[in-house]
């Protein structure tokens, strides 16, 4: 039995309107196996629907709410980070038999957690805001995906990329490749990122979920 435990920083990663992440979550997890355990920091009561919070109690979440002043340049953005840093830490050895960690999160504060996660053998799941999300903190990750992708087809919250192609085979052509790589490599620049050859290849995936990181007729993403 694959056991699974939840982090999330609902302050980075916060859906817009309805409770339909949290049930596309649950079902997500499902497909991962069994939850054991979940965690929801941060103060919800900044942006973030007040059904949201009551929806994720009745499925069992610890809530920990973290009041922040208000006003422009008070808030203190590492209070969530290190509570979920230290939980999930301390669970490495409390409890040892969860293997799976889903973290809801796209801040690269959270790379120091990936890396030590990575090191006991467990798998990190990433799940962010593509919009916002740390490519530096994704490369970490064994798997990732913007949150939209565990909202029903029928939900019309903005996606960061509507040009998406339908899914056709693993590998992308070069002209397809190509055209993601001027776009990711354009919105890093335009956010004052650096783009190297990994956090590329994290944009481009964030743009599009068929890329997998292979392109036809290509045998090395160094050599794309």
């Amino acid at each position: 039995m694959n056991n699974v435990a939840i982090f999330w920083d609902i302050e980075n990663v916060k859906p817009s309107s309805t409770t339909l992440f949290v049930d596309g979550l649950l079902n997500y997890v499902e497909e991962l196996g069994k939850m054991s355990y979940s965690v929801v920091v941060g103060d919800w009561s900044h942006n973030i629907n007040e059904a949201i919070p009551l929806h994720l109690s009745e499925n069992g979440f610890e809530l920990i709410y973290i009041p922040q002043p208000k006003g422009k340049g008070k808030r203190k953005k590492n209070s969530a980070d290190i509570i979920l840093i230290t939980k999930a830490t301390e669970m490495i050895f409390q409890l040892p038999h969860i293997n799976t960690y889903v973290v809801i999160t796209g801040d690269i504060d959270f790379r120091p957690l990936l890396q030590i996660l990575k090191k006991h053998g467990k798998e990190v799941i990433v799940i962010c805001d593509a919009r916002n999300a740390s490519e530096s903190l994704l490369e970490y990750a064994d798997d990732y995906k913007d949150y939209r992708g565990l909202l029903p087809d029928d939900e019309n919250e903005p996606s960061p990329a509507d040009t998406q192609a339908s899914a056709a085979s693993a590998a992308l052509s070069k002209r397809e490749a190509f055209k993601i790589l001027r776009e990711s490599v354009s919105e890093m620049i335009q956010h004052k990122k650096i783009p190297t050859p990994g956090s590329v290849k994290v944009r481009m995936r964030l743009l599009n979920e068929n890329f997998q990181g292979t392109v036809e007729g290509v045998k090395k993403w160094q050599d794309f």
